[in-house]
């Protein structure tokens, strides 16, 4: 009996050491699993308030941009100085527009003022004007060209061309700003290579005289150079045009000596045609034609009826290029010497 209740008695000592040490560990993982809570508890505070302190920065900032934007406004317009919601909406959208009043600012000609050489650094509203003016191109060419050129008129400033090479030389001003055409013009080779930086911005409707007189101080300063034009009386070839051409007749006209690889082209009536033949060719043609109404033509230059590639195969070129368009149009193109002014291009000292 005696060992039967030692026994009894130690498993109760063991059942109650297991229960105290269950209790202990129980309390340890809860005090744990409080401390890890109340770290959570920490970060969260720890976020909401960093969220809090960036959201009133935000707020902060965008009332600091809508009080210069209000502001700017009103320096801009001080006689609206409490535009209600309407009036700010509309300066809103104004201004988000205005690139194109300081980019007009810039290259739109003054009264009297017929022609403008704007020089580098572009103002940043010019890649403005390409991206939005040009998009289709400027999606796949996202590089501002080199150089624009303008035509401006009553109703405001239209392109007129633009190109990706860094500047124009002086030959190319006169052809493609003045409009002068190559047989036009005589100028040293040296004069005519000139570089000219910059774009160009010319009035529409003013006189070659006009043009060419605004020209010689710009380029003055564009090149250090003294450079003057004068008008003189010469007889030089042409090309007369002869024979009939029916009303309906319609023409596509390849422009070649040799061989036929395309380098451009163009359309338009008989007349234009003719001018742009000669530019080509460097040789002015006149028509004795006679043209009931505007004949359509479609035009394709090929790359040796350019004179300047001909060198000195020059006048055998011109000579089979007027075979091959007697061919194609059943006109005669025949040679003759007649009296004209030509622009000559002197340096001065």
């Amino acid at each position: 009996m005696t060992l039967s209740k030692v026994k009894i008695a130690a498993v109760g000592a063991l059942i109650v050491l297991s229960v105290a040490l269950w209790q202990q560990s129980r309390q340890g993982r809860l005090l744990q699993e409080n401390e890890n809570l109340r770290q959570q508890l920490e970060q969260a505070a720890s976020l909401r308030d960093e969220n809090q302190r960036l959201t009133e920065a935000r707020q902060a900032a965008d009332e600091r941009a809508q009080s210069e934007r209000r502001e700017l406004l009103r320096l801009r317009n001080p006689a609206n100085t409490t535009p209600n919601s309407d009036s700010a909406k509309t300066n809103e959208v104004a201004e988000v527009n205005s690139w194109r009043q300081r980019f007009e600012a810039v290259y739109r000609l003054h009264e009297g003022e017929v022609l403008r050489r704007i020089s580098q650094p572009f103002i940043p509203e010019r890649d403005e004007y390409y991206r939005r003016e040009h998009s289709t191109q400027a999606s796949t060419i996202t590089n501002a060209p080199g150089y624009f050129v303008f035509r401006q008129d009553d109703q405001g400033l239209h392109n007129w061309g633009l190109g990706f090479v860094s500047q124009h030389k002086l030959e190319g001003v006169l052809r493609s700003v003045l409009g002068l055409k190559r047989y036009e013009f005589s100028a040293p080779d040296d004069l005519l290579a000139l570089p000219v930086a910059g774009e160009w911005v010319f009035r529409d409707g003013a006189s070659i005289e006009s043009r060419l007189a605004a020209l010689e101080p710009v380029l003055r300063q564009a090149t250090g150079r003294n450079i003057k034009f004068d008008q003189q009386p010469i007889e030089d070839d042409f090309i007369i045009v002869r024979g009939n051409v029916a009303p309906e007749q319609r023409f596509k006209i390849d422009v070649f000596a040799e061989a036929k690889d395309t380098d451009g082209g163009g359309n338009g009536d008989f007349p234009k045609f003719l001018e742009e033949l000669g530019d080509r060719l460097n040789i002015g043609f006149a028509s004795e034609v006679q043209l009931q109404d505007s004949m359509p033509l479609s035009w394709f230059w090929h790359r040796d009826s350019d004179y300047s590639r001909a060198g000195e195969r020059r006048s055998e070129r011109v000579s089979q290029i007027l075979q091959n368009l007697q061919q194609q149009t059943g006109l005669r193109f025949d040679l003759a010497r007649r009296p004209t002014r030509l622009w000559v291009m002197r340096e001065q000292p």
